[in-house]
This record gives C-alpha cells, sequence and structure tokens, in this order.
C-alpha cells in the first residue's frame, strides 16, 4: 500500500456517517467507484490536491488543519497563505484552486 495513512483518514471521515459508502463519493465525485476504492485500501491516491480538496468540501471537512493533513497525508503540500501573501498572490478562492501554488513541496510521488 502506497498511501495507507490517507487510506486510513478517508476511511475514518466516511464512517463518519451510515449513508456514506465508496459508491457515494465515488458518484459525487463523478468517478468509477473502483477509483474511490483504491484510495480507500491505500493502493493510490486523488491525482491532483484539486480533488482532495473536492473530496473535503463533499465530507464536510472544512477546518484547515483537518484539510491540510487530508492533503499532506494524500501527499501535497499546502502552502501557508503567509508564504504566499510574501510572494505577492492574492489570497485563492478554493473554487479556483489552479491559482494556489499546490506542488511546491510534494511530499510523495508526484
Amino acid at each position: 500500500h502506497q498511501h495507507p495513512d490517507f487510506a486510513t483518514l478517508l476511511n475514518t471521515y466516511l464512517a463518519r456517517s451510515d449513508e456514506r459508502s465508496a459508491a457515494w463519493l465515488a458518484r459525487r465525485l463523478q468517478v468509477h467507484p473502483s477509483t474511490v476504492t483504491k484510495w480507500l485500501n491505500g493502493d493510490s491516491r486523488p491525482r491532483s490536491p484539486e480533488r482532495v480538496i473536492q473530496i473535503a468540501d463533499i465530507l464536510g471537512i472544512h477546518q484547515p488543519a483537518e484539510r491540510q493533513a487530508l492533503l499532506h497525508l494524500a501527499g501535497y503540500s499546502y502552502m501557508a497563505p503567509t508564504k504566499w501573501l510574501r510572494l505577492g498572490l492574492h489570497r485563492p478562492n478554493l473554487i479556483s484552486l489552479p491559482q494556489l501554488p499546490w506542488r511546491i513541496g510534494c511530499t510523495a510521488g508526484g
């Protein structure tokens, strides 16, 4: 398993409600259920940090520390707001994620 910690955290968030399942999440993300199953088993991770944020939104994960943990365990680093402000970047809107410098400091195989 390449991403066991991400899988554990994702399973924990899904288990918070009896109505949530891999198929439930796959429908909302418009991906094949086997894709979500691979994430839940730790065999793979979402291919982009934007997808991880989309998962967080769907699962109601709004606390910055929880979102950052999910990103980190999926192998992505989040640049703290103070850093991107120093770089002259405007505060990004999560709907327009391409503005964010997500891939700086990627922590696991890209």
